[in-house]
């Protein structure tokens, strides 16, 4: 089968292997559409040391079961989505369920094999299955829309909330489709690109521009913020934006120390948290959401291309233009649309 493998910092391959066996707990997935995400270009980079090269790359992805390997209540055929977390089940985050802080989390795609290939080998008890009237090509964002949904469930985003939002990738444009299906009365996206407020206003949403709008105007204005960007700059424009006593919520990882405002942190009383990943219960979110149309995948996938094609035409693309929203790799041996 061909995969697209992180061989060294700087190096990805498309390389031949052979297809692999599912072992105890484990099945067998026909991958039908795998994304790429910022994750995997930090993988690229170099940027996990905790990796031992070489691995293949794809966490976001959905797929139809090759062989269930006697998974109770799996059978071979079930069109799914893969949560892709690997926890170790014994630390104390584990046994108090919060298991997407488990000390040794890691990532199919990662920290082992993943989705970038026709197969791909998983844990069963990551299996989430899909409704008939959900495509696999849709289905595949259900991994981001799901880092959404924890996030929006970590800031209590409530019916009539005004909400701002540091950035329009991906993830930003997600965080603004479940706050409006949460409620959210409001929701403004702070973006300095053009082409990206172009696209989120699209979308329906209100759009801010960081270097040339008045930020007094929106000063003290919402009840939540979104960081998603990991600039201090953006960051301070939330302190700036939010409420007294409004929540803050840090999803951008950022690459090097980010300076905050702690003094008017300090006098708005504002609360601050932290999002890392999800758990089983927004993978499902996720998916119902998408089954309703209220998180339009086919609207945020720009791009599609072949394993073969993947590595100019998906990873250069996404690092170097960075114009598309979402692009998803199809496999020779990919399911249905």
């Amino acid at each position: 089968m061909r995969t697209i493998v992180y061989t060294e910092p700087g190096s990805l391959q498309v390389q031949d292997r052979p297809v692999p066996t599912p072992g105890p707990g484990e099945v067998l997935v026909r991958v039908a559409w795998a994304g790429i995400c910022g994750s995997d270009l930090l993988l690229w980079e170099g940027g996990f040391a905790r990796v031992t090269p070489p691995v293949v790359v794809g966490h976001e992805f959905s797929g139809v079961i090759a062989n269930a390997n006697g998974a109770e209540g799996i059978q071979d055929g079930d069109r799914v989505v893969v949560e892709p977390l690997l926890n170790c089940g014994v630390c104390g985050r584990c046994t108090t369920g919060n298991y997407n802080v488990c000390e040794k989390l890691g990532l199919t795609g990662i920290d082992v094999d993943g989705a970038a290939a026709d197969y791909v080998v998983v844990p069963a008890h990551r299996i989430h299955r899909i409704p008939d009237s959900l495509s696999l090509r849709d289905a595949a964002m259900a991994e981001p829309t799901a880092v959404a949904v924890h996030m929006c469930r970590r800031a209590e985003v409530r019916p009539g909330d005004s909400v701002y939002i540091a950035g329009a990738g991906p993830i930003g444009v997600l965080v603004a489709l479940v706050a409006r299906a949460f409620g959210a009365a409001r929701i403004l996206i702070s973006e300095p690109s053009d082409q990206r407020r172009e696209q989120v206003a699209a979308l329906g949403f209100e759009t801010f521009n960081p270097v040339t709008d008045d930020a007094a105007s929106i000063a003290n204005t919402f009840d939540i913020g979104f960081e998603l960007t990991g600039v201090g700059a953006a960051a301070a424009g939330i302190v700036a934006a939010v409420r007294p006593q409004a929540t803050i919520l840090l999803g951008g990882l950022p690459h090097k120390p980010m300076e905050l405002p702690v003094a008017a942190m300090v006098l708005k009383e504002l609360v601050l948290r932290g999002s890392r990943t999800y758990r089983s219960e927004d993978v499902v979110k996720a998916i119902e959401l998408l089954d309703a149309g209220q998180v339009p995948a086919s609207t945020l996938i720009t791009r599609e291309v072949a394993i073969d094609d993947a590595i100019e035409g998906a990873f250069v693309q996404l690092r170097d233009v960075r114009s598309d929203m979402k692009i998803l790799i199809r496999p020779d041996a990919g399911g249905d649309e």
